[in-house]
C-alpha cells in the first residue's frame, strides 16, 4: 500500500525542488495565476536557482509563505 503524502515542506521551511530532489528554501515568492485561473505561488530555489511553483487553494501569498516557503 503506498504511503500518503505528508506536509514535510511546511515543517522544513521550504518546498520541494524537482532539480535538487529535496525540500529546499525558497527565494522571492510571488503570487500568480495559471492560464486556467488557478492560484499559484512561484519562487526560486536558493540552492540551484531553478524555478519552483506551488498550487494553492484560494489563499493569498501571505497565508502561504509562512507554511510552504
Amino acid at each position: 500500500m503506498p504511503k500518503k503524502a505528508t506536509k514535510s515542506a511546511s515543517k522544513s521551511g521550504g518546498s520541494y525542488c524537482l532539480k535538487c530532489k529535496k525540500n529546499t528554501p525558497s527565494v522571492n515568492p510571488r503570487q500568480s495565476r495559471t492560464s486556467t485561473g488557478r492560484n499559484i505561488v512561484k519562487s526560486t530555489c536558493s540552492v540551484c536557482g531553478s524555478g519552483k511553483s506551488k498550487l494553492v487553494s484560494g489563499k493569498g501569498i501571505f497565508d502561504v509563505i509562512g507554511g510552504l516557503f
